[in-house]
């Protein structure tokens, strides 16, 4: 004779909350990260080909482009631009590629 393992109602109705409660702490999960995204976007644009990113420097605010160079000696250095002000608010003319720095 053939033994049924059959789960009572209560079983079933606890297994039904677990995986309601599971399915709702992966959508908070999930929400977390695409909240954090979408604000952390409100942070960053590009301007004229530079990307910047508003950034706090203690109580002000300062946004920050960064970019790679080499020096005369090959080594790569990474220069922080930081602006007071926002770019895109600047009446400052921009042309050129390349930023050149002079040697002494």
């Amino acid at each position: 004779m053939k033994k049924k393992n059959r789960k009572t109602k209560t079983e079933r109705r606890i297994e039904k909350e677990l995986v309601w409660i599971i399915g709702f702490l992966l959508f908070l999960v999930v929400l977390y990260f695409i909240a954090g995204a979408f604000f952390k976007s409100f942070n960053y644009f590009e301007y004229k080909g530079l990307s910047f990113t508003k950034e706090r420097y203690g109580e002000l605010p300062v946004y920050r482009h960064y970019y790679y160079y080499q020096d005369q000696s090959g080594k790569v250095i990474q220069y922080n631009l930081f602006l007071h002000h926002d770019p895109r608010a600047n009446n400052v003319s921009f042309e050129g590629s390349s930023i050149f720095l002079e040697q002494k």
